[in-house]
């Protein structure tokens, strides 16, 4: 992408780009939602973004799942829809769904996968806002978060949160489950 406006308002990204409704979205350093134009890769307006409202905490990465863009923080998730805006970002947030739940950030360790869809729910590893060993695998439906991994998982991940490397899915004896790579210190 060589648009001056994606250049400079992109800044260093965080996490992967996203895409939904036709437009590309990605995550600034700067807590922003940039996106291109409407059915253009090429073509970023410098007035297409939002920033994230709840809190402006270290930006981690963008996520979809159907119809909604989450922008995870390192302690906020915050959801937003295509609200068809005229002008500016197409996305409103969904001020109710906001949480705070923070993505452990995969980049760190070099991975880039964090987090896995199964049928239509979305899995990550993350952490309650401020607590320092309360990591764990969290699970979004599109209306509600929950911490769905076990307390011994729990500890692992809290213990190894550096290391963490991806969220995958993968199939055993015919069912989906969820994997967590982890990588040596």
């Amino acid at each position: 992408i060589t648009d001056v406006d994606f250049i400079s308002t992109n800044g260093i990204a965080r996490g992967k780009m996203e895409f939904m409704d036709g437009f590309a979205f990605r995550l600034t350093f700067q807590n922003r939602i940039i996106n291109s134009d409407l059915n253009s890769l090429a073509n970023w307006t410098s007035t297409n973004f939002l920033t994230k409202q709840i809190k402006q905490d270290y930006p981690v990465g963008l996520a979809r799942l159907n119809n909604q863009l989450l922008a995870f923080g390192e302690e906020t998730v915050e959801p937003f829809y295509n609200a068809g805006n005229a002008t500016g970002s197409p996305l409103s947030p969904i001020k109710h769904l906001h949480q705070r739940i923070g993505l452990i950030h995969t980049a760190a360790s070099g991975g880039g996968h964090y987090y896995c869809l199964v049928g239509n729910i979305l899995y990550f590893v993350g952490r309650k806002a401020g607590g320092v060993n309360s990591a764990g695998v969290f699970s979004y439906d599109g209306s509600t978060f929950s911490k769905v991994s076990p307390p011994s998982i729990d500890k692992i991940l809290s213990e190894q949160s550096a290391s963490i490397y991806s969220i995958n899915t993968m199939g055993v004896n015919g069912k989906i489950a969820i994997a967590i790579s982890l990588t040596a210190r």
